[in-house]
């Protein structure tokens, strides 16, 4: 370290020291917790994000943070609930974290912003973020002038861990340029108005539990009103839960995605949408429960390709290994369990199984390309 690199560290440790635990964590209360004599910080719990981001903008400050070294301290949120109006800005090598459900950040009426925002958001990406174990709470009820989200971010290797977002105008964004190298993991996206999660490339989605997005008859007629938004590549979903969402999965546009191993409820839409382009996607090991009880049978279809673009196609894609619950009930069920539309071909459908008969077509698979395969499957 040079003599000017070692000053400025100097100077910053001196400035931060009296604020920062000896195990190097900056500790913040909020209004109403129960631990404040632990903190080194306590919030005002009203428009708590100003004081936030002055402590995110100091821990980042480091010169030792800057890139490639990324020496941020973690900020430790106690027990109690963060009221904000306006946005947290995230910095590269922002490390926040909670103390499970009980830490609480809450959008206060009438503000309508998104919560979590990365630095430069519309100008580029931060890097080395971590958030986990809190709750982010949207207070849709309260804010339902505009659209926004939980947590918006561009970010290259990130991580989001043990969190609930829920009761948002739409959960987590992630999509964008150059947004990548992310894992989702152990998180509750439930109860939002719109959309759940749009994700980036590179990333890995796995132990989740996606309940109840899409919560409104009149947000269904949104073409990207889903659970879970796909339009990148090199996307594994693994081991989720899908309950009770408007439509679970819509891949839009989107190449080189594997979902395998995650259970399927009960949809009141389609379990997979497939839209304008699809290459290379895998949905293998999954199971799929169908339609709930009492939906209406329409022009659905548990996997359905959809609208599929007539220069780019949907091609090379694999949906093996699965099992098809569907329920055994004439007001409920789909109209098949997997649909190639135009522009369908060299698809591999194979080793399905489809026990019920919840499906309203002669057959459970409709195949539309000369060159896909649907068979060997058990019916």
């Amino acid at each position: 370290m040079d003599l000017v690199t070692y000053k400025l560290a100097k100077n910053y440790a001196d400035t931060v020291a009296s604020k920062v635990t000896d195990n190097g964590i900056i500790t913040v209360a909020p209004h109403n917790s129960l631990s404040k004599s632990k903190a080194s910080h306590t919030l005002p719990g009203m428009d708590d994000q100003v004081e936030l981001n002055k402590i995110i903008q100091e821990a980042c400050s480091n010169p030792n943070s800057s890139f490639g070294n990324w020496m941020v301290p973690k900020i430790q949120i106690l027990d109690g609930d963060v009221n904000l109006s306006d946005s947290i800005i995230l910095r590269n090598g922002t490390f926040i974290a909670g103390c499970g459900y009980g830490t609480r950040f809450y959008l206060q009426s009438g503000s309508n912003k998104d919560m979590f925002v990365s630095h430069g958001y519309e100008g580029g990406n931060i890097y080395h973020l971590m958030l986990r174990d809190f709750k982010v709470e949207g207070n849709y009820e309260g804010n339902t002038e505009q659209e926004y989200w939980g947590i918006k971010i561009k970010a290259q290797k990130f991580m989001i861990q043990n969190i609930t977002v829920e009761s948002c105008h739409s959960g987590i964004k992630l999509n964008g340029g150059n947004v990548h190298s992310g894992c989702i993991r152990d998180c509750f996206i439930q109860n939002n108005y719109f959309c759940g999660m749009v994700s980036g490339e590179n990333t890995i989605i796995i132990n989740n539990f996606f309940v109840n997005n899409v919560n409104d008859n009149v947000a269904d007629w949104g073409w990207n009103a889903c659970a879970l938004l796909l339009d990148s590549r090199n996307v594994e979903i693994i081991n989720n839960q899908f309950d009770w969402n408007g439509v679970d999965i819509l891949a839009h546009w989107a190449v080189n995605i594997i979902v395998a191993g995650n259970l399927f409820k009960s949809s009141r839409l389609e379990s997979i949408a497939i839209r304008g382009r699809a290459w290379g996607i895998m949905v293998n090991n999954n199971r799929f429960r169908g339609r709930r009880h009492g939906l209406p049978n329409e022009d659905i279809s548990i996997i359905k390709f959809k609208e599929i673009d007539s220069n780019e196609g949907a091609h090379y894609n694999q949906i093996c290994n699965n099992i098809f619950a569907a329920v055994e009930d004439p007001d409920t069920g789909c109209k098949y369990c997997i649909e190639e539309t135009a522009n369908c071909d060299q698809n591999y459908i194979a080793n399905n199984i489809f026990r019920g008969s919840g499906y309203t077509q002669p057959t459970p698979v409709l195949k539309v390309g000369t060159n896909t395969v649907d068979s060997p499957n058990m019916i």
